[in-house]
């Protein structure tokens, strides 16, 4: 079969334009069907699906974040919600939280949680290195220091008419099993004692009873006290120190349960009006190598015999006891005597010491209170006004802090009738 040329030509023009039409068909099949989703190539999948928020208006629409639960890592957790409560557990290095309107419980971190809050209060449980939180409209306290509460006191004196100073002096001696060298060394150096008060003519009366309470020696003198006052001294001066050194040797066979304290009350129960002058100093020698072992404390004993006076100065209690351990089990510190001495500014001294010693100073002791003023109570740091007449001292006396006292020196002595006021602090308690 023999084909024309034209023939050829129009079957090649007509395979061309069914190719054509053929590739038009597919190209906007697979566009269709892409378009409803049912072909997608893999290599266009992407891998998120981004959802605009520019067009939404409706906060319902949003998933709300729920509150914070932090409990800590190493690191802490720092967490920022606007309008939830946070509440931070702490971690290694704290929690720090910041919120403008709702409270913040902090637990704390090792580090502590630092927190600002300008309107809602802060909780700060604190961590290891605590936990600093700044809250502005919250008052701030000051802590106020501890330490003493302060008490002033003032006492009135009233200079006498120039006459000899007057003293009554009760010795309370230890009459047990042990005490007999004592009593011999007290009775062989008693003349140093008395030296001074008769050298100055002091208006002295005096009395020895012992530490024995059983009902038999109960607070009862030793000797008759008449042989052993200044007038018995001026009579016959040796007969006078004679007399002392027999009273005074009470004997060794008194109770072992020394009771001085209580035998010295029971002394001015049954003496008071007896023995013991209003205007008279009062003082109290306790001489034992044990403690005593009365019944009450030792604050009841010293204020009875405050209560005696008009003045609590004018009382004076004085220890010759053991102040030290020794080999001896049965010699025992007098802790209760030298507690009473130093509730009324009294002398003490080792039993043990030299007698002679200890006899002197302690009567010039007690010559010195007779030209001075004594005070009821110790001043904080021996400090002192004095006035005379109104006006403030500014020197012309000292004050001696064993005994509390108030001495004029020569030449400053107030005269006959003068008024005399010391103004001092104590201390009232102790705030802990």
């Amino acid at each position: 079969m023999v084909f024309s040329t034209s023939w050829i030509r129009k079957s090649i023009c007509f395979i061309f334009i069914l190719s054509a039409m053929t590739s038009c068909n597919e190209q906007e099949f697979y566009e269709k069907k892409f378009l409803d989703g049912a072909g997608v190539a893999d290599k266009d999948i992407p891998t998120e699906i981004e959802i605009p928020t520019d067009n939404i208006t409706n906060p319902a629409d949003i998933i709300p974040t729920p509150p914070v639960v932090d409990n800590g890592g190493n690191n802490g957790g720092g967490t920022t919600t606007p309008t939830d409560p946070v509440v931070d557990n702490g971690g290694n290095n704290g929690g720090g939280t910041t919120t403008p309107t709702d409270p913040v419980v902090d637990n704390g971190g090792n580090n502590g949680g630092g927190t600002t809050t300008p309107t809602d209060p802060v909780v700060d449980n604190g961590g290891d290195n605590g936990g600093g939180t700044t809250t502005p409209t919250d008052p701030v306290v000051p802590v106020e220091p501890v330490g003493p509460v302060l008490k002033p006191v003032v006492e009135n004196f009233k200079q006498e008419a120039a006459k000899e100073g007057k003293v009554d002096i009760l010795w309370v001696v230890d009459d047990s099993g042990s005490m007999g060298d004592e009593q011999k060394a007290l009775a062989y150096n008693f003349d140093v004692f008395i030296h001074e008060f008769l050298e100055k003519k002091i208006d002295f009366k005096m009395a020895v009873t012992t530490t024995d309470a059983t009902s038999s020696k109960d607070g009862k003198w030793s000797c008759d006290p008449r042989l052993l006052d200044a007038a018995a001294a001026k009579t016959n001066e040796a007969n006078f120190v004679k007399n002392f050194s027999n009273c005074i040797k009470v004997g060794t066979r008194g109770s072992g349960r020394e009771k001085g304290l209580h035998t010295s009350k029971s002394f001015i129960e049954r003496y008071d009006g007896q023995w013991m002058r209003d205007d008279a100093y009062l003082v109290v020698v306790y001489v034992s190598d044990e403690e005593d072992q009365s019944e009450k404390l030792v604050s009841e004993y010293v204020n009875f015999l405050k209560s005696k006076k008009n003045k609590t100065g004018l009382i004076k209690l004085y220890s010759i006891v053991t102040k030290e351990s020794t080999k001896y089990r049965w010699e025992t510190i007098g802790t209760r005597y030298l507690e009473a001495s130093a509730n009324t500014g009294g002398q003490t001294a080792h039993i043990k010491k030299d007698f002679y010693k200890i006899l002197r100073e302690m009567g010039g002791k007690i010559v010195n209170l007779l030209d001075s003023f004594a005070l009821s109570q110790q001043p904080i740091d021996d400090k002192v006004n004095v006035k005379v007449n109104g006006s403030e001292l500014a020197s012309g006396y000292s004050y001696d802090s064993q005994s509390r006292s108030i001495k004029f020196l020569d030449g400053h002595i107030p005269t006959e009738g003068a008024n005399i006021e010391i103004s001092y602090s104590i201390v009232a308690q102790e705030l802990n």
